[in-house]
């Protein structure tokens, strides 16, 4: 230890100040690794408008080359330490100053000049609606591959929510899940990932009870306005998929989706037919109608569907949502689906020991 503490000649003191209501409640300190060593820890203070960080190096950097560099592990840790205060903000604060001073016994303290001018990582003009809970930190702080993950899904949860764009809002939360369920996965294949996510969601229901609210409030025309019959379609496009569409049917058990089986599968009904299997099926959902599973809805729609207007709209197979002259359906259904994205990602998120390590 004394000699990681003689290579440790420089520290390096980072101020970060903000305008706005700030974080719920002083969290204080913290400390989380870096990159490239376990044995050396960086302090993180966490203050209602302010955040203070403490990091020891042997490296000396010269002015202009922290901010602008993202490979050096001062930066990383700044993104870090934004990352943790605006999760926990009550608005989406703007940074009204950075100050970084580099110290070191027997010399005067260096004051970087790089930090007079920089970006606002959060803009827009969204109400915060959202803030995680501040037991999040300590897992956006982990030096390990999960903790790299959550950070990374944290950043495009923040800027989803912080745009008032449905499409930029879809498709940066889309984004924050995706991330989450192929690392907690690990498989090769996203449909893969997307199973063990909606096992996950199943087994711990418990967990996301702010996600199945959202989905047990909707009204029985509000889960039949998801354009549930397109999906089936281009899903189970060929009559070869006819087995793959049964499954489908059979891995879910609540009444409210055998409800609205029973009318969306007319699509498919011939396919079903041809392979012997619609009787089997009708008889099957009849059975169900009754049943409630609660979380059932929450990973139909946030997996499954969501899943299929991710593919129409990534791949180009549809005009870009906000190329449009007035707000439409396509809206509607993009809001709601953002509301459940959104709640079911920061549920997760908040979640973050449940995931595998």
């Amino acid at each position: 230890m004394a000699i990681a503490k003689t290579n440790r000649i420089y520290h390096y003191h980072v101020q970060l100040s903000f305008k706005g209501k700030g974080t719920v409640a002083r969290i204080g300190r913290k400390t989380s690794g870096y990159a490239g060593t376990h044995a050396y820890l960086d302090s993180f203070i966490f203050f209602p408008q302010k955040c203070n960080l403490v990091l020891s190096r042997t490296k000396k950097y010269d002015d202009g080359s922290i901010l602008s560099n993202s490979n050096n592990s001062i930066n990383s840790q700044i993104i870090k330490a934004l990352l943790c205060y605006y999760a926990i903000t009550k608005d989406f604060p703007i940074i009204d100053k950075i100050t970084i001073v580099r110290k070191r016994a027997g010399l005067p303290d260096y004051i970087y000049t790089e930090t007079e001018s920089f970006i606002q990582p959060l803009g827009g003009k969204a109400q915060r609606t959202l803030l995680c809970n501040p037991g999040v930190i300590d897992g956006l702080l982990e030096d390990n591959q999960r903790g790299q993950v959550l950070r990374i899904a944290m950043s495009y949860w923040l800027k989803g929510i912080a745009s008032e764009d449905v499409c930029y809002k879809f498709e940066h939360l889309w984004r924050a899940f995706n991330g989450i369920f192929m690392y907690h996965g690990g498989h090769p294949k996203e449909f893969e990932n997307m199973r063990d996510m909606r096992g996950f969601i199943l087994s711990n229901s418990t967990s996301f009870s702010k996600s199945i609210a959202i989905t047990n409030a909707y009204t029985e025309q509000q889960f039949s306005d998801y354009r549930w019959s397109r999906m089936i379609l281009n899903d189970y496009d060929t009559e070869a998929k006819t087995n793959a569409l049964v499954d489908f049917v059979y891995r879910y058990h609540d009444g409210r989706i055998m409800k609205m089986l029973q009318e969306k599968l007319a699509c498919r009904r011939q396919f079903l037919h041809n392979s012997g299997k619609l009787a089997d099926v009708n008889r099957y959902i009849v059975s169900q109608l009754t049943t409630r599973y609660d979380a059932e809805l929450v990973t139909l729609v946030a997996i499954k569907y969501a899943y299929f207007v991710r593919n129409k709209m990534f791949h180009g197979e549809v005009i870009d949502g906000s190329f449009r002259v007035r707000n439409n359906n396509m809206d509607a259904e993009l809001y709601r689906l953002n509301e459940l994205l959104g709640i079911l990602v920061l549920e997760i998120m908040e979640n973050y020991h449940l995931l595998r390590v």
